[in-house]
């Protein structure tokens, strides 16, 4: 069954870019009901998934999700400082600017460009530290998925799988079947999460995954 690549869709939707840079996170959104397919009259049933719903509501999903935040947190604490930093001298500089004199002015402003600068690139570093793991968790998820997809898909008799999202391009359907939650179920089951498994690294693609 040709698929598209999910990781790839995943990434370019910005699908786990909620929140604050640092906090990434999935984003929370109501639970899905399962529905089991049933063929309709003409024998072409159509499925229809939010895979960004699965992505962010499988227990992998979830554990990525608490991985990141602790290993990020950190950085995105120093940031904030910085950044309280860096008002305070702007408050500083427009509160006292005509009663200090042209010196200490001029080493109020150098102190703040100083700050921006340094706020500036560890804004930068950790977008990028953050893109690139978040970036290995979706496709090793994304991977896993596509297989889980397939599976049910042939196991269903499904004509055709499609990402309903919020503002996709689905308007209106007839004779569909929403398999996401019935998606999310077998995933966990295929894939279940170890409790034992090693905080904030993210996982290497399956080399031997379950069929």
């Amino acid at each position: 069954m040709p698929m598209v690549r999910l990781a790839s869709v995943a990434l370019a939707a910005g699908l786990w870019l909620a929140a604050p840079l640092a906090a990434q996170q999935f984003e929370n959104v109501p639970e899905a009901t399962p529905s089991t397919p049933a063929p309709p009259e003409n024998g072409v049933v159509i499925g229809v998934l939010n895979v960004q719903f699965v992505m962010a509501n499988t227990q992998e999903g979830k554990k990525a999700s608490e991985d990141l935040r602790a290993r990020f947190n950190p950085q995105r604490a120093e940031l904030e400082r910085l950044q309280r930093e860096i008002r305070d001298l702007e408050n500083q500089l427009r509160t006292q600017e005509r009663t200090i004199s042209d010196e200490a002015r001029r080493q109020l402003i150098r102190e703040l460009e100083d700050k921006r600068k340094q706020a500036n690139r560890m804004q930068e570093d950790l977008r990028d530290d953050v893109e690139q793991v978040q970036g290995e968790y979706v496709n090793s998820i994304g991977l896993k998925l596509e297989r889980i997809i397939d599976q049910y898909a042939r196991e269903n008799n499904l004509a055709l799988v499609l990402n309903a999202f919020q503002g996709g391009p689905i308007i209106w359907r007839a004779q569909t079947v929403d398999i996401t939650a019935d998606i999310i179920a077998l995933y966990d089951q295929t894939y279940p999460v170890e409790e034992s498994s090693a905080s904030g690294t993210p996982p290497s693609n399956p080399s031997n995954p379950p069929q």
